[in-house]
Parts: C-alpha cells; sequence; structure tokens
C-alpha cells in the first residue's frame, strides 16, 4: 500500500488535526456508505443497502457525499461526518488510495462469476483495483433519430459519425474535451492503445482538433442527454450524445424511431472502496464483497440502468434490459475507457487547446 502523500497531511493541517487521528476508530452500529444521493441512492438502497442489512445484522446509513474527494476526506477527520464505504469514481478512487485514505482490498474476498468464472476473469478490465472494486459500468453513446435519415443512411460507426458528406446534419455533443478528443481520433483510426500517447503530442493533438473542425458547423452543445432528447424530438439535431441509461428509456420505445449508436462507447466504472481508518472495517469488506457479486450487480443493472462489473451477471439482468447495457458483448467489443486519471494529471495541455478552439468559432 502506498503512503498517504502530502495533500492529505495538508487537508488535516488546515483543519486543524493532527495527522495521526486519520487512524483514530471508534465502536459504531452502523456502516456509513458514502454515496451520490438521489434515485441513484434509492435504488442502491433496494438492491445493495436493505439486502445487505439482513445478511450481515448491521445498520447501513448511505450519506450522499457530493463527490469532492478533498471535502469528503476533510469531513471525516474531522469527525463532521465519518464513512466506511465510499462509492467513487475512477480520479477519486486512485488519488483516495494514493493517499492512504482508502485500504487495499484482498482479491481472496470476492466471490466467483457464474459456472465458477474466477473474478480476475469475470469483472470487467479496470474493474479490479488496488483499492477499489467495481460494481457498475456506464458510457456515453449517441441517440440517432431514423426517421431523420430518409435521404442517407444513419451512422453505424464513429467513422460515420464523422463524416457529414454522407451523413449530414446536426450532432449534439457534450462540450468537454474529456471523451470528445478520444473520439475523434478513434475516428481517424487511431489505435486504443495510442490514444493518450497521441493526445500527448503536439501533433496527434492538432489532428484530433482538426477532425472536429471538419464538423464544428454541425456541433450543438449539450448541458445535459434530455437537452439532446428534446432537440432530436425539435427535429434541430439528428443525432445526439447522452449517458447510456438517460437514453434507455426513449431508445427501448420503437415508436419513437431512436437508434442506438454503441460503436466505440466512452465507457467507465464506478467503484467501492473502504476507508482504512473505519471502525467497522471487517463489515465494510463483507458488504464490498456482497455488492459485487454476479447476483448483486445484476440487481442494480435491472433498477438503475448501470451495466454489471462482472461479464457473467450480464446473463441475470433483465431480458428486456441486456440489449440496452454498456456491458452486453456486443457494446463491449469495441468500448473505449476514458482515462479520467490521465486527464486529471497529463491532461491540462489538451483541455486548454480544446477551450481555445472551441473558443474561436464554435457557437
Amino acid at each position: 500500500m502506498t503512503k498517504p502523500n502530502n495533500w492529505l497531511a495538508v487537508i488535516l493541517v488546515l483543519i486543524g488535526l493532527p495527522v495521526g487521528l486519520l487512524n483514530a476508530t471508534q465502536a459504531q452500529s452502523q456502516l456509513v456508505v458514502g454515496t451520490w444521493g438521489g434515485h441513484y441512492e434509492v435504488g442502491q438502497q433496494k438492491v445493495f443497502f436493505k439486502p445487505f442489512e439482513g445478511l450481515a445484522k448491521i445498520e447501513v446509513d448511505p450519506v450522499p457525499h457530493g463527490g469532492n474527494l478533498h471535502k469528503l476526506i476533510a469531513k471525516h477527520v474531522s469527525g463532521h461526518q465519518k464513512w466506511d464505504v465510499l462509492d467513487l469514481d475512477q480520479v477519486s478512487l486512485e488519488n483516495a488510495c494514493r493517499s492512504g485514505f482508502v485500504t487495499s482490498i484482498d482479491q481472496e474476498i470476492l466471490p466467483p462469476g457464474i459456472g465458477g468464472l474466477k473474478p480476475e476473469e469475470d469483472f470487467l478490465t479496470g474493474g479490479i483495483h488496488e483499492c477499489g472494486i467495481a460494481h457498475s459500468a456506464w458510457s456515453k453513446i449517441f441517440a440517432v433519430k431514423l426517421s431523420a435519415f430518409e435521404e442517407s443512411p444513419p451512422p453505424q460507426s464513429i467513422a460515420e459519425l464523422f463524416d457529414l458528406e454522407n451523413h449530414p446534419g446536426g450532432r449534439g455533443f457534450f462540450k468537454s474535451p474529456e471523451g470528445l478528443l478520444e473520439l475523434a481520433l478513434l475516428s481517424e483510426g487511431v489505435p486504443q492503445a495510442e490514444i493518450y500517447s497521441t493526445l500527448a503530442s503536439e501533433t496527434g493533438l492538432q489532428r484530433a482538433l482538426d477532425k472536429l473542425t471538419t464538423i464544428r458547423k454541425q456541433i450543438f452543445w449539450l448541458k445535459s442527454s434530455q437537452q439532446g432528447l428534446d432537440l432530436l424530438e425539435e427535429g434541430k439535431i439528428k443525432i445526439a450524445q447522452g449517458f447510456h441509461n438517460d437514453l434507455l428509456a426513449m431508445a427501448s420505445n420503437q415508436e419513437n424511431g431512436i437508434a442506438l449508436l454503441w460503436d466505440h462507447q466512452l465507457l467507465a466504472l464506478s467503484y467501492w472502496a473502504v476507508v482504512a481508518s473505519s471502525a467497522v472495517k471487517d463489515k465494510a469488506l463483507e458488504f464490498v464483497s456482497f455488492a459485487t457479486s454476479p447476483g448483486a450487480t445484476a440487481s442494480q443493472a435491472s433498477f438503475l440502468g448501470y451495466g454489471p462489473s462482472r461479464r457473467s451477471a450480464q446473463s441475470l439482468v433483465r431480458e428486456d434490459l441486456r440489449a440496452y447495457m454498456p456491458t452486453h458483448p456486443d457494446h463491449l467489443q469495441s468500448s473505449f475507457m476514458i482515462d479520467f486519471y490521465w486527464w486529471d494529471n497529463e491532461g491540462r495541455k489538451a483541455k486548454s487547446a480544446f477551450w481555445n478552439w472551441h473558443r474561436s468559432g464554435v457557437k
């Protein structure tokens, strides 16, 4: 396990607490789980928290954490809000692990997949981290209004998405360089393994921006999946980017005439992590084991629409939803895992270049 880095110690000092307080523990009868709140938390209550309470005989107390790792840690070490288990994204997990705030997790606690499949073979790529275990997958994909392509075929690939000559019409994209620059390079045929090394070079970054320039007159910038769906309905665009679970209901109703473009979906994982100073660490690890089992991950997929983090769990997902999961085998074939940690640590130049490009002419 890596030792705590300086920024964690700085947080403790700034709020007037000794660094050693991080290791303090106190007896408690609850398992406090930091999560994201809203409908997401309601779904987790149903498929994770309540079932685990019955199995482990401990109360699970879900508390929204807001996603800001520095504030989350500060609340914990000050005693204002203690956490035992955290629902984290890739960047937060990596930083929390490097700081020592969350503990390493022995892979031996993970149950096998269906048919006895070993965890390392069952979990999606990147699903088993030194300090966290993935429980779900989400992705950004594209909704295509089929009736808008009566005079030309709808795009079937990312390369065709960037081809206005053969597939004309407005495209809605989230206004963010993360994922968009990767798609531009993927549409150019850059191998997935070379995407970030390409973006890190001056010529590679310019190549991505040049590709975006070829469609910039037809780009509509979106703030949400719903805005994209609204613009599709209004006929202002023909294609809209969105989070897969936001597009699921519209696409699953065939009367809406919406097809989903899964080619090179931008995939990301969400993880459970255990706070190193938890007073109920054994129960916390039990929870991680339970909440990353094939059955539990399939249940959350059926209820919340997020893909299960285990391949073998796909067969347990509600049959009417399986084809709309980002973890469906057909969709995983070309999926691209966004490296948010690269963006957080090495992507400053790419971000700056994108925003300069955006200000130079895109409305």
